[in-house]
């Protein structure tokens, strides 16, 4: 097992790798004598996948509920308060969420505003929602289309990353994980994307022990990224500025193929604003573009699936999307920029 001390502005928090983790949440939780009052909460569809598993949870009441009908409204907040409201809560609880970034990022933001002890134990069950929970001190929710409208620091008791939910991923899943290692490579600094291109190192295996040393690599990067207060702001924009506005345009999560896609697209909408604007060079947007190419070539992405994405995110421009934005100068470099125009924009998606 693999454990990390995740120090972040809001607080402390331990974070461990490992397989098998989920099955031994109680004797987790026992160990660090978080509340006998625990829950669970997780979407029908997962809990349905991982039913074989939740059985064994026989100290956690399970709370499920439709994806569809999570969403970002006061309506959802209510159906966590109207649930953990009926039990004896005084002496505080321990609230596990299992899922995907959305949901552990709704729950947090929600249980922020309830008077009580609250231990959260953060299990997610992806590459990107491993990478994106496990460390990062901010969440967000949206109102009525406005983007990230509330904010709340976001800080855990605990997050656990078990390298079993990946054991039975499919191709998708691997096309998304090496769309993950390509943002944060591309962020953090130059010779770490050098290294990722020269390797095409693949998120693809069957063997968990190699799943957990991924996460570990992927880990670090995001830690020494987090260290650089330069370069947070990038965090919560390069690379899924596009996905944080589908999710909130369709009040659903992307499908994986679609949110890899989705990553890859921003990437590359940005380095075709840069040439425009004349931040960086051929030289330097070249090896992106081949990289993300043979990516593509690797999982059969074809051009039919990449234009249908791009018409997809080309309905999406908005002047809030366009405002703001961080533009790769160079690799390991951002500039930000106050505003785009719109045709130049659109132009440069069309290109892509």
């Amino acid at each position: 097992m693999k454990s990390f001390k995740i120090s972040l502005d809001s607080g402390t928090y331990p974070l461990f790798i490992d397989f098998n983790m989920v099955s031994r949440l109680g004797e987790i939780c026992d160990l660090y004598r978080f509340p006998q009052s625990r829950f669970l909460i997780i979407s029908t569809e997962d809990a349905e996948k991982y039913k074989q598993l939740i059985k064994r949870l026989k100290d956690f009441k399970i709370l499920s509920f439709e994806d569809k009908k999570m969403n970002s409204g006061f309506e959802s907040m209510g159906f966590i308060y109207d649930t953990l409201s009926m039990k004896r809560i005084e002496k505080g609880i321990t609230l596990v969420v299992l899922g995907e970034k959305w949901l552990i990022d709704f729950v947090g933001f929600t249980i922020k505003m309830l008077n009580v002890q609250i231990h959260l134990v953060c299990v997610p069950t992806s590459f990107w929602a491993m990478l994106e929970s496990g460390v990062n001190d901010k969440i967000y929710l949206s109102w009525q289309k406005r983007l990230a409208f509330f904010s709340e620091n976001y800080c855990p008791k605990l997050v656990i990353l078990d390298a079993n939910f990946l054991e039975s991923k499919k191709t998708d899943d691997y096309f998304l994980g090496n769309s993950i290692v390509l943002r944060h490579s591309m962020i953090v600094k130059p010779d770490l994307f050098f290294l990722f291109k020269s390797d095409f190192t693949d998120a693809e295996t069957d063997n968990t022990k190699e799943n957990t040393q991924i996460l570990e690599r992927l880990i670090t990067a995001r830690i020494a990224l987090y260290q650089d207060k330069n370069s947070r702001p990038y965090m919560d924009d390069f690379g899924i500025r596009f996905l944080n506005y589908f999710q909130l345009e369709t009040k659903q999560w992307p499908a994986t193929r679609d949110l890899a896609m989705l990553v890859f697209i921003d990437i590359c909408w940005r380095w075709k604003l840069s040439k425009e604007l004349n931040l960086c060079s051929s030289e330097e947007m070249d090896p992106v573009f081949s990289l993300i190419e043979n990516i593509c070539i690797k999982y059969k992405i074809g051009s039919q699936e990449w234009n249908k994405t791009k018409l997809t995110l080309l309905k999406l421009l908005c002047p809030e999307i366009l405002t703001k934005i961080y533009i790769p100068e160079a690799i390991g470099s951002l500039k930000l920029i106050d505003s785009i125009d719109f045709d130049l924009a659109e132009k440069c998606l069309n290109e892509c």
